[in-house]
C-alpha cells in the first residue's frame, strides 16, 4: 500500500496549479495557497509548483523525444515540392500577363491586315484583297474539334442572317485550320449551316500571318484594310461586339434624345 508522503497531492482538475483553493479545516472553510497546503502535507512552500513544473518538463521532453524526425529524403522530397510549387505559380502568373496583354493590346491592331489566298469548301478562290475599298470583312480562324469555336460558329450565323440587309457593308470568312481532312470543316458547317464563306488553311499559311496561336480567333478588317479588331476565345457577347464594331448599332441602349458619338440622336 502506498503511503501519503511517497506522493504529492495533486488538486482537483477543475482548478489551476497557479491559482488559490479553499480547504476545509475543522468544519470552516480557510483559504490557503498550494504553498501552505504543501507545508501541510510535509512539503516546503512552493514544494507543489516546483512538483507541477517537474513534471510538465517531463512531458514536454518525453513529447519531444517521441515527435518523429524527418530523414534526409524526406527533408529533399519537401525542398523538391516547394521549388516545383513556386516555379507553378510563377509560369501560372507568367502566362495570365500574357493573356491579358495580348487581349488589350495586338501587334496587327491599326496595321494592315496580312493578304491571303485560300479555297472554300466549294473550291472557290477567295482573297482578303478582294473586298478592299468595298466592305468591312470579319475573319475567324476556327476548326471543327473546337468545342468554344463550335459555339462560335452559330453566334456569327445568327448575327450574318440578322443583318442580311446590310451585306453590302461587310463579309464574313471563317478560316477553318488545323483540320487534317476536309471533310470534317464541310459537316461542321453543313451541320451549323453556315451561310458565308469557309475557307481552308490546309497549309496554316493565314494562321501564322495573323499570330494566331488559339482558337476561335477573331480580327474585323475595315474597308481599307486595316485590322480595327482582335479577340481571342469564345464572347457570350458577340453579336454585339459585332454590331458596335461594325458601326450597326450602339454602345449601349440610349435615352431618348441622347446624341452618338456619330452626332445622331435617339427619338
Amino acid at each position: 500500500m502506498r503511503r501519503d508522503q511517497d506522493r504529492a497531492p495533486v488538486p482537483h482538475k477543475r482548478q489551476k496549479w497557479n491559482a488559490e483553493f479553499t480547504e476545509n479545516t475543522g468544519g470552516q472553510g480557510e483559504r490557503v495557497t498550494f504553498g501552505q497546503a504543501g507545508e501541510g502535507h510535509g512539503l516546503s512552500r512552493g514544494g507543489l509548483a516546483d512538483v507541477y513544473i517537474e513534471r510538465i518538463a517531463s512531458s514536454c521532453i518525453l513529447r519531444a523525444a517521441m515527435k518523429p524526425r524527418l530523414t534526409p529524403l524526406s527533408k529533399l522530397a519537401i525542398f523538391t515540392l516547394a521549388l516545383f510549387t513556386v516555379f507553378i505559380t510563377w509560369r501560372a502568373k507568367a502566362f495570365e500577363k500574357k493573356l491579358l496583354n495580348k487581349q488589350e493590346v495586338s501587334e496587327l491592331v491599326g496595321k494592315s491586315a496580312p493578304d491571303f489566298t485560300l479555297y472554300t469548301l466549294e473550291g472557290q478562290k477567295v482573297s482578303l484583297a478582294d473586298y478592299r475599298g468595298k466592305k468591312k470583312v470579319v475573319i475567324s480562324f476556327w476548326a471543327s474539334w473546337c468545342g468554344p469555336c463550335r459555339m462560335e460558329m452559330p453566334a456569327l450565323r445568327d448575327f450574318y442572317k440578322k443583318n442580311q440587309n446590310r451585306l453590302d457593308e461587310f463579309e464574313m470568312l471563317a478560316i477553318d485550320v488545323d483540320d487534317d481532312d476536309p471533310g470534317d470543316a464541310e459537316a461542321a458547317s453543313k451541320s451549323d449551316q453556315l451561310p458565308f464563306p469557309v475557307l481552308l488553311d490546309r497549309a496554316g499559311k493565314a494562321g501564322r500571318a495573323y499570330g494566331v496561336d488559339g482558337i476561335p480567333a477573331m480580327f474585323i478588317v475595315d474597308e481599307g484594310g486595316v485590322v480595327r479588331y482582335e479577340h481571342e476565345g469564345f464572347d457570350a457577347t458577340l453579336e454585339l461586339a459585332l454590331a458596335v464594331r461594325l458601326g450597326f448599332g450602339p454602345p449601349a441602349t440610349l435615352r431618348p434624345g441622347q446624341v452618338t458619338v456619330d452626332g445622331d440622336s435617339s427619338h
